[in-house]
């Protein structure tokens, strides 16, 4: 067999940056994705041109973008780019080849979930990187691929040929000042327009403030938000000392129980709001790593979240939702409960 010519190794490495021009539309951006000086990409770029004949972008055009031949090569070269990764993936795995992981999780994960989830996995990777933030924080780092893999709680991502899968439904609550004097049952929003004290909400930057503008407007309900923050743990310190109310999810509540002695909870005016929470990730990440992040993801809701609600917010009890991993069927976490206790 004889050897790979020049031309050969000048086109593949010239894919990425090919790929990432035409995403980008941007030397600078592309020289940054790919860990490269800006003078190296454009080198590599003449250099391929140079050895074959073809100018494969028009940089005289603001934003550069790739010339006709350009996006011929490109289109041809597709097929073959998107069907690497499955290849890799099933090398990787028939021959037991560990992967890096780079995993996203929502702000109310990173204390109790997010540890767990990554012990759970530590044995099949390499290296893991785990980053946290609202749920556009965390899409931004998906689309700039910075991250492989990440949870989110905004249900309308408008994201192509991703893999998606639901884990967890958490129903919302409310949190108020303990000096507050609320009725001891059916807090309606009347009581809390007229409490004196201003609504504190998420900013819509993050997958639960969305959530609640949306409910606000479905349901026609007057309530003004006077004090946005783009953090669960604000929020709760800015209630605990008694600046203001909110909605909001039981998994922010666990994550910062100790801090917050002078927050009281009580069950949400109707109608009941939830939040869902999915795990992304591109169609090309391995499918049996993105599994094993999915049966993590849903034994720990059900053990950290899911039965810590319950104790501390029982009236949720038949609101909270887990999936089946026998057929990845939503059901509720009262159900797995009797079947828990069935198999006992």
């Amino acid at each position: 067999m004889s050897a790979p010519s020049p031309r050969s190794f000048l086109v593949t490495e010239t894919i990425d940056l090919l790929l990432y021009i035409s995403k980008t539309q941007s030397f600078t951006e592309t020289s940054r994705l790919m860990g490269l000086s800006q003078s190296m990409v454009s080198r590599k770029l003449s250099a391929f041109e140079a050895a074959t004949g073809i100018t494969a972008v028009d940089r005289s055009s603001r934003p550069v973008k790739l010339t006709p031949e350009g996006k011929m090569l490109l289109e041809a070269l597709i097929p073959y780019i998107e069907g690497l990764p499955v290849v890799l993936d099933k090398l990787q795995t028939d021959s037991n080849i560990k992967r890096k992981l780079r995993i996203g999780f929502v702000d109310t994960f990173t204390r109790y979930i997010a540890c767990h989830v990554i012990k759970d996995v530590s044995s099949d990777v390499t290296q893991c990187t785990a980053l946290s933030g609202t749920s556009d924080h965390l899409l931004h780092c998906f689309k700039r691929d910075e991250l492989d893999v990440f949870i989110t709680s905004d249900p309308s991502l408008g994201l192509e040929d991703v893999r998606r899968q639901f884990f967890y439904g958490e129903p919302s609550l409310l949190a108020y000042p303990a000096s507050v004097q609320f009725p001891e049952s059916n807090i309606d929003w009347s009581h809390l327009r007229f409490c004196g004290l201003p609504y504190i909400g998420l900013t819509t930057g993050s997958g639960g403030g969305k959530l609640f503008d949306n409910y606000l407007l479905t349901h026609n309900i007057p309530i003004h938000q006077r004090i946005n923050v783009d953090s669960t743990a604000v929020l709760l310190e800015l209630i605990n000392e008694g600046m203001g109310w909110a909605i909001t999810r039981p998994a922010g509540i666990i994550q910062h129980w100790e801090t917050i002695p002078n927050v009281k909870l009580a069950p949400m005016p109707k109608p009941l709001l939830s939040r869902e929470l999915y795990l992304v990730s591109k169609k090309s990440f391995p499918f049996d790593l993105f599994r094993l992040i999915v049966e993590s993801l849903v034994r720990i809701t059900r053990e950290q979240l899911a039965k810590k609600t319950i104790e501390f917010a029982p009236w949720l009890k038949e609101d909270i939702y887990t999936i089946d991993l026998d057929n990845d069927k939503k059901i509720p976490f009262s159900a797995f409960l009797k079947h828990e206790e069935i198999i006992r």
